[in-house]
């Protein structure tokens, strides 16, 4: 762990995890045909699907037989998530809702004890990564939106940890984020990365970020480059931290420990990977889609739900000897997001991020991918500190370096257009009280 003495885990601590990994691996079999039944007996949703397919849930021995059973999609939920209620709406404590920025956003339904045991296990990876008491912990996730939970459930994971809570949201001018940090002394900063990227460039005209006391910075909600976490862990000397969740599985389902090879699951996960085409089970390490199956969750249990997140189960055991839990990579991208350009080549959207990271003084970009004829036109919009002819050559040198066949396809087989950076106003691509950044958007289907 970092930061020492001060920082390490106590022995019950570690002890407290161990259990609960070995609990994991031999109880997991119990807890999933547990959850199969209430599903199938109190949920409309499962009810009906199970009787439609003739599947007796008590027949279901361990995660291994999973693939017998239909999978669970994001537009089943869209469509009416009251179905998916496995006990009376009374009982319902917590209702969250997703960003939205992938689809009609999704509502997700849990009792107290569901989010008291999601905030148990948030609150030992904090531990165990080092959060410790009289941390003071500056949330800069949106709290404009009370059912997109983020930086409440934060709060209430801290504050029993002893921390200090400044829940500044990401309305507040980038100056009035740099005076609390001063103020207050901050020492974890919990942000997307698109926030973060404006408040790194900003921020480095107003004072020597290095020199503020943030020592660990989350992120989530939002992928980002490894060229992203090292420039904006160089900018604040502070450890960046990547986090992975859902609301529809309770906020958090991964993160990282201090070495970064991976993030750990929660051991109340079943996770699949599978082929996103096919939709069969892929071999150990295979990259695919995440599915995954919810254990000892009473309100909404959710049995092979597709999360279009493409990453692998990591097979080798962490090195930290701190969370013996699985672990899955980084998110390497989504199902709806992967996309081809030109003459077929692959694209994702971490790979625009990997360009966007190398050039200073980008705030805020948003890549549109539109057609011309039969030919694909790259629209990156970008808010900037001082545009220029020279930052906007920068930014296409940097995207025929990082991905080279766009230049073939421009200037050989004429399928792309000569890609276009248009620089747009200040706080345009992100408004006040935004929950996410949609940082890619392909409007190529949508055309005639």
């Amino acid at each position: 762990m970092s930061g020492g003495d001060e920082n390490a885990v106590s022995p019950f601590l570690l002890a407290v995890v161990r259990a609960m990994a070995i609990r994991g691996d031999w109880d997991r079999s119990s807890a999933l045909r547990r959850t199969l039944i209430h599903a199938g007996r109190h949920s409309p949703f499962y009810r009906d699907r199970f009787r439609s397919l003739r599947i007796r849930p008590e027949a279901v021995h361990g995660p291994a037989e999973l693939s017998r059973l239909p999978f669970t999609l994001p537009g089943d939920i869209a469509a009416d998530p009251f179905r998916f209620l496995a006990v009376p709406l009374s009982q319902i404590q917590h209702i969250w809702e997703t960003g939205g920025t992938t689809g009609r956003p999704k509502m997700a339904f849990y009792t107290s004890g569901d989010v008291k045991r999601i905030r148990r296990i948030t609150r030992l990876g904090m531990a165990l990564r080092g959060v410790r008491r009289g941390d003071i912990a500056q949330i800069c996730f949106a709290f404009g939106r009370p059912s997109w939970p983020i930086g409440s459930f934060l709060q209430a994971v801290l504050e029993p940890m002893g921390c200090l809570i400044l829940p500044v949201g990401n309305e507040q001018p980038v100056e009035k984020q740099i005076q609390t940090m001063e103020r207050f002394g901050s020492t974890l900063l919990f942000s997307t990365p698109s926030y973060l990227r404006r408040l790194t460039e900003e921020g480095k005209r107003i004072r020597d970020l290095r020199s503020l006391p943030v020592r660990m910075i989350t992120l989530g909600a939002e992928p980002f480059s490894e060229a992203f976490r090292r420039s904006a862990a160089d900018a604040w000397g502070a450890e960046v931290f990547d986090t992975y969740g859902m609301i529809e599985m309770g906020n958090l389902i991964a993160g990282e420990c201090s070495l970064h090879q991976g993030m750990h699951l929660d051991p109340d996960q079943i996770v699949e990977v599978i082929d996103p085409q096919s939709g069969r089970p892929l071999p150990p390490g295979g990259e695919g889609e995440l599915v995954y199956t919810t254990l000892r969750r009473v309100g909404m249990p959710l049995i092979r739900y597709r999360s279009g997140d493409i990453a692998r189960l990591v097979q080798e055991p962490c090195t930290c000897r701190t969370m013996p839990t699985a672990r899955i990579s980084r998110i390497a991208g989504r199902t709806d997001q992967m996309t081809f350009l030109g003459t077929g080549e692959n694209v994702t959207p971490s790979e625009f991020d990997e360009i966007m990271a190398g050039i200073a003084g980008v705030l805020a970009y948003q890549v549109v991918l539109q057609r011309t004829g039969y030919r694909d036109h790259i629209l990156i919009r970008v808010e900037a500190e001082e545009p220029s002819p020279a930052m906007r050559e920068a930014i296409v040198t940097a995207l025929y370096r990082r991905l080279p066949f766009v230049r073939h396809d421009v200037e050989q087989s004429q399928t792309i257009d000569p890609p276009e950076v248009e620089f747009v106003a200040a706080l345009s691509l992100q408004q006040t009280g935004q929950v996410k950044h949609p940082a890619f958007i392909d409007l190529r289907e949508r055309e005639p």
